[in-house]
């Protein structure tokens, strides 16, 4: 199954996820709601898409899961940066925005558990640290 996510605040906005099977591969973007779309994958290195999470409220600053990890773009699908600290997590597929300690974090879901980064005004590829205090959380164990 692809991973399909729309703006909250522009539903209009969609963006879905293939695997490596020739057309889908990779980030593909529309903003007709769905009428016509355009591979979006300049700096997707891994086009294995297997999650894919909206984090703003207008389709601008996106996350896509892949086996290399987590990549981000910050201008809707124009760039995408790896989050270098999501490598071998495994298979990043479902994501959420939560908090720690009320700080604002994005969960990430992986076939070997679960992760989290703090989410910040600046790009999570670029921030320091890119990861909690707590960079693995195994929800087998809590």
């Amino acid at each position: 199954m692809q991973p399909v996510v729309a703006a909250a605040a522009n539903p209009d906005v969609i963006y879905t996820g293939g695997n490596n099977n020739a057309a889908s591969s990779g980030v593909l973007k529309s903003i007709d709601f769905g009428r016509h779309w355009v591979k979006v994958n300049r700096g997707l290195a891994d086009t294995r898409i297997h999650g894919l999470y909206i984090v703003d409220q207008h389709g601008e600053h996106v996350v896509a899961g892949t086996p290399s990890g987590v990549y981000e773009t910050l201008d809707s699908g124009g760039s995408w940066t790896h989050i270098a600290q999501t490598r071998g997590w495994g298979v990043a597929n479902s994501f959420r925005n939560g908090s720690i300690g009320g700080a604002p974090h994005l969960f990430v879901g992986t076939n070997a558990g679960l992760g989290n980064v703090p989410l910040v005004e600046t790009p999570l590829a670029r921030e320091v640290p890119m990861i909690s205090t707590q960079p693995w959380c195994d929800p087998f164990r809590v």
